[in-house]
């Protein structure tokens, strides 16, 4: 019973740190907030400065999480993707990341987990990144949030919370093997 208080408390807290500083993002620092085929736009800088495009993985399954430095389950689910990114890469799989935070302290995260994928920014510090998450189908504003694009760019899964194990084998495993 205590240790389900304990995932709850990991869990709630940071949703309410969410609600209270209006973590749910919009707009597009380097301009386009207009649909493309279906997906919403999604041009941001990395954090090498670099502007970085969702259009650049097209043909590739991508998994598209969104996350926080000072969220916990966001941090517990990165050796994952760090994981399927390095065992699935030269099968197709494009592991995405956005994190709400600004760029500091993502790239600590970055360095100290071993993020082996691109990290794009979009810091909470801008007014301009309110709606984001709505965007992508999030509209609780729940991190992390994670979305399985296919192949032909079109989305198969919204997950709220921990995308795990069980979750990558049923939406993206199966998409790998087309």
């Amino acid at each position: 019973m205590r240790e389900r208080s304990l995932v709850w408390f990991a869990v709630a807290v940071p949703l309410l740190v969410v609600a209270a500083t209006a973590v749910v993002v919009a707009g597009d620092p380097v301009g386009q907030v207009e649909r493309e085929e279906g997906l919403p736009s999604l041009r941001r800088l990395d954090l090498d400065g670099e502007i970085r495009s969702l259009d650049e993985w097209r043909g590739r399954v991508v998994l598209l999480n969104f996350w926080a430095s000072w969220c916990p389950p966001c941090q517990y689910e990165i050796p994952d993707f760090v994981r399927w990114q390095a065992e699935h890469g030269e099968r197709g799989l494009q592991v995405v990341s956005v994190g709400l935070d600004v760029p500091r302290k993502l790239a600590n995260v970055r360095r100290t987990l071993g993020i082996n994928y691109p990290v794009m920014v979009a810091s909470l510090e801008d007014p301009g990144n309110r709606g984001l998450l709505e965007r992508w189908g999030n509209d609780s504003g729940i991190l992390p949030y994670t979305v399985v694009i296919d192949r032909a760019g079109n989305i198969v899964r919204h997950h709220k919370g921990r995308f795990g194990d069980v979750e990558f084998r049923r939406y993206v495993q199966p998409l790998l093997a087309r």
